[in-house]
């Protein structure tokens, strides 16, 4: 008969080391795999999106730069210098005035899988005409449907803006080393495009 109290089953011996907590082992090895996991899915998924994305860039006979980008969540396209009128701005282009490069007008077309499309079109011209002259011409030639006028905007700009359902129409206008920079914008939301 021993006289020492009684030890609940399962304690450990004196000398021996307490068993193994096996439940924080199993708590690692579940947050080890849940990690290898993630990697393995990012890994897979940066490879199957670099697969599914296409870039065509090209010149055209005009000099215009075309740039093309497709990709599973839809698709964008640039096209730098190309003509640009007043059918396609919907503004009215002030007379005389001069096309400031091709390189500032251009288009952008962006489509969403399932959903509307978005259209940039912009240009940008310069007149000699004093800027009071110009922003009276865009006054009278944008008459009723002209939604805002801004006479000076924080960059010194005449701003006017032409808000419909699906497009928004702005004409900026900024006195420049004696001369007027009038760079035209037209933004098509929804179904229709930038022609």
């Amino acid at each position: 008969m021993s006289t020492g109290s009684p030890r609940p089953v399962g304690a450990p011996q004196p000398g021996q080391p307490p068993p193994p907590d096996h439940g924080l082992w199993l708590a690692l090895a579940i947050v080890a795999v849940l990690v290898a996991g993630a990697i393995l899915a990012l890994v897979v998924g940066v490879r199957l999106i670099s697969r599914s994305v296409s870039i065509h860039a090209a010149r055209s006979r005009s000099g215009s730069k075309e740039v093309s980008i497709q990709t599973p969540v839809g698709d964008l396209h640039i096209h730098q210098g190309l003509p640009v009128d007043e059918t396609t701005l919907g503004l009215p282009i002030y007379p005389g005035a001069l096309r400031v490069k091709r390189a500032d007008s251009g288009r952008v077309r962006m489509d969403l899988a399932g959903r509307n499309t978005l259209g940039v079109v912009a240009a940008a011209y310069e007149t000699s005409d004093p800027i009071s002259k110009v922003v009276s011409f865009y006054q009278t030639a944008l008459g009723d449907r002209l939604t805002r006028f801004t006479r000076k905007d924080s960059s010194g700009r005449a701003v006017f803006e032409v808000k419909q359902r699906d497009e928004e129409k702005i004409a900026a206008l900024k006195s420049d080393n004696g001369r007027t920079r009038i760079e035209l914008v037209r933004i098509i939301h929804g179904p229709a495009e930038a022609n």
